[in-house]
């Protein structure tokens, strides 16, 4: 969902490369879980990048959070005021009602994330593994029978995750296999 707003009559644009490209007013919305903050990506204070911004949907004001980009996907929101978002390569924890942004964790583009508070699961060219944000451990998750991790997709409820995986190893490259992980116990199945 994205949309523009017509500025003094016409569209705001900005110019990179002598090609003009009309600003994303608010694209990406979600709403936290009571409905009444709602973060977006918006190029309108900054041309090329962007920002994400918060917007209380009861007073209608808006402010930017700073140290952010954009945004490729919301990973979860944690309660009303802590949501985890993905920007590129890295995972930041934002706290709305403070307007603070921390870099939780930075990977590389190979990197397939999926978050269930407290739970993270990464898998990189270095393996995967899962990571507990409220006391700092970290476990392996022994993935190695597979090429590499396709997607890691969050379950709504609870600690499970399922992670899509190529199976080129067995001399088909169109194979994949899907497995439940349970992120609490590290236990998993594959389907």
């Amino acid at each position: 969902v994205m949309y523009n707003s017509k500025e003094a009559g016409g569209y705001s644009f900005y110019t990179y490369n002598k090609t003009n490209y009309r600003k994303v007013w608010a694209g990406k919305p979600s709403f936290n879980p009571s409905g009444t903050k709602m973060l977006y990506y918006t190029e309108r204070a900054n041309n090329e990048v962007g920002s994400i911004w918060v917007m209380d949907t009861v007073t209608k004001t808006e402010k930017p959070i700073p140290n952010t980009i954009a945004y490729n996907r919301i990973l979860q929101w944690v309660n009303d005021d802590i949501v985890y978002i993905l920007e590129y390569d890295r995972i930041i924890k934002v706290n709305i009602s403070e307007y603070e942004a921390e870099t939780v964790y930075t990977g590389d583009t190979t990197c397939r994330y999926a978050l269930r508070y407290p739970y993270m699961f990464v898998s990189d060219l270095k393996g995967s593994r899962i990571y507990n944000m409220e006391d700092g451990s970290v476990r392996e998750y022994d993935d190695s029978i597979y090429d590499y991790c396709a997607a890691a997709i969050s379950s709504d409820s609870g600690y499970k995750v399922l992670l899509v995986y190529n199976m080129s190893k067995i001399n088909n490259a169109f194979y994949h296999e899907a497995v439940v992980l349970d992120l609490e116990t590290g236990k998993d199945c594959a389907i």
